[in-house]
């Protein structure tokens, strides 16, 4: 084995390789969670960015095997604590006390909402490839309805409702 592999992986694979799939499979939280903390979209960014890299750079300390998303929940916690420190000043920052009970939460949140995604795949996959077709179209399909109609997050307009709910009764076949 070479310094540049990952003991205790069960593959020895490349240090650069489990790194990138580890990030990869959790970054989508890992910003999320972020987001959590610093509701400013451009702070969470660069925060994400300083995260990153201080994952990789720390990662010959990731004990293989533990959980990469709450190690990086970590990290990024400190780093937003970093910032939230040299903007102490300004009002219209959370205290560090609220931000730690946020990022508290956000850790739990953060497990649950992924716990979710995967049974909602594993349902998926349940599918036939033809009923799972049928439920991308439909989402996609309300997705430009509420788009079309500027309401995002809000209730569908009876007109667009009942536009979807034709085409879905067309596309299953009613």
């Amino acid at each position: 084995m070479t310094d540049s592999t990952v003991p205790g992986n069960g593959t020895d694979m490349p240090r650069q390789e489990e790194f990138v799939l580890l990030y990869t499979k959790t970054s989508a939280s890992l910003f999320s969670y972020i987001l959590s903390l610093l509701p400013n979209w451009s702070d969470a960014e660069d925060i994400l960015q300083q995260t990153s890299l201080e994952l990789w750079r720390k990662f010959s300390q990731f004990e293989a095997g533990s959980d990469f998303l709450a190690w990086a929940c970590q990290i990024a916690r400190y780093k937003a604590l970093t910032l939230i420190r040299s903007r102490g000043r300004d009002r219209h920052v959370f205290s560090l006390e609220v931000v730690e009970r946020i990022a508290e939460e956000g850790i739990a949140e953060t497990r649950r909402l992924d716990a979710e995604r995967k049974a909602l795949n594993d349902c998926l996959q349940k599918l036939r490839a033809s009923e799972r077709e049928l439920l991308q179209r439909c989402y996609a399909l309300a997705d430009r309805a509420l788009a079309d109609c500027g309401v995002r997050g809000k209730e569908l307009p009876a007109v667009v409702r009942a536009r979807v709910d034709m085409q879905l009764g067309r596309d299953a076949g009613l």
